[in-house]
């Protein structure tokens, strides 16, 4: 049964403006011919087609539709693709996520959704503050940001939101304000990611600088006690519920199960082959209208991968690596091989060992990359 359960990712390349930290594969709608939708959908729908092998033989337990920005595509393209999916094993699917950005969503567009099986609602917020909104370069403003949210809860209970914090210009007490409006709000989920200037964002050629390591940590030692001290779960690195509310599709991820992922760009991980289809919208949708394969990079994983990999994506997790599950997987004694690393960790109050988990402490977190090469083989 393991191998048969299965996430899916859907990538929708298309927003309104480009972000000026935004390095992911996405482009301005505009830049495209009127019909790309049209062209595009219909590439998914033949990718789908394609795969259909695996998915026949799967259990789809999560969706995720991520752009760019999903929120700008009307409802019935989305319905396409869940009728289309429909065909396959989705009757335990646990979670259908949809990305969205405030000032693309109203109450029709938000009842469409509902009614054609989106589960849960992740909004793209980023900041309740308008000075850093514009100097994030986002779409919309403080006002547009609540009034969606106040709508969003109208029809979803599942909500997450996402927060950026140590943008330059953010004070302790504008990032207060932030946590203060999930709070009153009560948005059972929320990812908050520190500012990082990635290369092929609009802050890079700009050659911003990132934060200082000192106001980061504080920052972030601040917003987990806020949330904690608020009911919220703090269950990997950037991410926070309230109990039942993680993120089913990204724990996927970080507990290194297979995954499919479908659209320009999209990465896939199935029985340890990894790949990934061509990035180029319109080289996408040209080798989608021949019926072949849009890969553009693939690989099999070695042992030796497998292995770094399950480490850090496990320790991204509050929950940590199982020490007797990662003998299962691996026929390998963890703490025989990095036993001494394990112990100089703990002593310097990053990692902790709790009933055979090994799991990374708050303090952890912000070494994180660090530590994760350090048990790297």
């Amino acid at each position: 049964m393991q191998n048969r359960e299965l996430g899916i990712y859907f990538h929708i390349p298309f927003c309104l403006t480009k972000c000026h930290y935004c390095s992911f594969n996405s482009y301005p709608i505009g830049r495209f011919s009127k019909n790309i939708l049209e062209v595009y959908f219909d590439s998914i729908l033949k990718e789908v087609e394609l795969y259909s092998k695996i998915l026949q033989n799967s259990v789809i337990k999560t969706i995720y539709f991520g752009g760019g920005t999903p929120s700008i595509i009307q409802p019935e393209y989305f319905k396409q693709i869940l009728s289309a999916l429909s065909q396959f094993n989705l009757k335990n699917s646990e979670e259908i996520t949809l990305e969205a950005n405030p000032a693309t969503l109203n109450a029709e567009k938000l009842e469409s959704l509902k009614k054609i099986g989106i589960k849960r609602l992740s909004i793209g917020v980023q900041s309740f503050n308008n000075d850093i909104l514009k100097f994030l370069g986002r779409a919309h403003n403080r006002y547009d940001a609540v009034s969606t949210i106040e709508i969003a809860k109208r029809f979803f209970d599942n909500l997450s939101i996402d927060l950026i914090f140590a943008v330059p210009g953010q004070s302790m007490d504008i990032l207060t304000q932030d946590l203060s409006i999930v709070k009153n709000y009560k948005i059972p989920h929320i990812a908050i990611y520190g500012l990082s200037i990635e290369k092929g964002s609009i802050f890079y050629k700009q050659h911003l600088k990132e934060l200082d390591e000192k106001l980061y940590s504080e920052m972030f030692m601040y917003i987990s006690q806020y949330l904690r001290e608020n009911n919220y779960i703090h269950y990997e690195i950037s991410n926070y519920c309230f109990k039942g509310y993680n993120s089913k599709h990204n724990m996927n991820y970080w507990n290194y199960k297979n995954y499919l992922g479908f659209g320009a760009g999209a990465h896939s991980f199935y029985n340890n082959r990894r790949w990934s289809n061509l990035a180029n919208v319109l080289d996408y949708t040209e080798s989608l209208k021949k019926y072949k394969m849009p890969v553009e990079y693939e690989e099999i994983v070695t042992k030796e991968k497998m292995q770094n990999e399950y480490v850090f994506l496990n320790l991204r997790k509050k929950s940590g690596i199982n020490l007797n599950n990662f003998r299962l997987k691996f026929g390998l004694d963890f703490m025989e091989i990095f036993g001494e690393k394990v112990e100089k960790f703990k002593k310097s109050g990053f990692l902790e060992i709790n009933n055979g988990d090994i799991f990374l402490t708050e303090k952890g977190f912000l070494v994180s990359d660090y530590i994760f090469t350090e048990f790297f083989v």
